[in-house]
């Protein structure tokens, strides 16, 4: 089955064994008809998603790490618990972007930023990288979930938001025009979910990154991960696995998405050893434009917004 779900690392492994059932259970006449299918895809929305080009740092660090993830062979998984460190993160609402160009720079083997502004850079282009993804794809199907964008995109920025937020905000129209221009009015102040993070595991894979993101889920700092979700639920045994933690009450100033040192992170060694512990995260370097700016909130269920 790992063999298959390789040649589809899109399918959910219950997506597999319904093709395999289709085919008689033979796993080799269900390889056959992959291989044989030009098309995987049920129609253009599915099968042909659209790059961004706009953000060419986020992009470029993407490019690089492609053939240098290609060398890897040591499959290596080590589970988190609660005592697992993290990579210091931005707290400026875009802890979830941020920790996501994290992944992208340490495939790369590109050191990671030191400095708070760099730090916020980085997150911020990793922000716009993603959203551009989604305006371009907005209505084309996901190939991980086999659902519209805009479906996805409401369901975390409108449909599964607070009774609150839905009286202040309002409820998106059924229409793909209709969310399209609600999104694009509300986007600059949504906190990244889970939709974001599915938008930047499609971008990796098109890129020929064939990773898994575990979020997990630490209530206090002393309880137990939980693992909330898996993308993709199903994997071969090849990817290279990430974790993210989210931490802090939910929908509120003191959430923050960080990543794990675990999964994969120490899959090989660093050409330029960066002591990531020395982070300086003071207000050196700081930019006019976020000094005075309240902490934002990140959310893990859906996408809250700036109050």
């Amino acid at each position: 089955m790992e063999a298959l779900l390789a040649l589809r690392p899109d399918w959910s492994l219950q997506q597999m064994d319904d093709f395999v059932r289709q085919h008689n259970s033979n796993h080799n006449d269900a390889a056959l008809a992959l291989l044989d299918r030009v098309d995987c895809a049920v129609d253009d929305r599915f099968s042909k998603p659209i790059m961004p080009l706009e953000e060419k740092d986020v992009i470029s660090a993407m490019d690089l790490a492609a053939p240098k993830m290609s060398r890897m062979h040591a499959f290596v998984d080590m589970k988190p618990d609660k005592r697992t460190q993290v990579f210091q993160n931005v707290q400026d609402g875009n802890c979830c972007p941020g920790a996501l160009m994290q992944i992208v720079q340490l495939l790369a083997d590109i050191p990671l930023a030191r400095r708070k502004a760099e730090m916020e850079l980085s997150a911020a282009s990793m922000r716009e990288t993603i959203f551009n993804y989604q305006l371009l794809n907005f209505e084309r199907e996901s190939f991980v979930t086999r659902q519209p964008w805009h479906e996805m995109i409401a369901m975390s920025h409108n449909i599964g938001i607070t009774e609150s937020e839905t009286t202040e905000y309002g409820v998106w129209p059924a229409s793909v025009e209709g969310r399209l221009e609600r999104w694009i009015e509300e986007r600059d102040d949504f906190y990244c979910t889970t939709s974001e993070i599915m938008a930047f595991y499609e971008m990796m894979v098109i890129k020929g990154l064939q990773i898994v993101i575990r979020v997990w889920r630490q209530n206090t700092g002393n309880s137990n991960l939980i693992l909330l979700h898996t993308i993709p639920e199903a994997h071969a045994s090849n990817s290279i696995i990430f974790d993210l933690k989210h931490t802090g009450k939910n929908d509120s100033a003191r959430a923050h998405y960080q990543l794990l040192r675990s999964g994969s992170i120490n899959f090989h060694k660093r050409a330029a050893p960066v002591n990531y512990e020395d982070m300086d995260y003071s207000d050196e370097g700081k930019s006019g434009k976020s000094k005075g700016k309240r902490p934002m909130k990140c959310s893990v269920s859906g996408g809250k917004r700036k109050k």
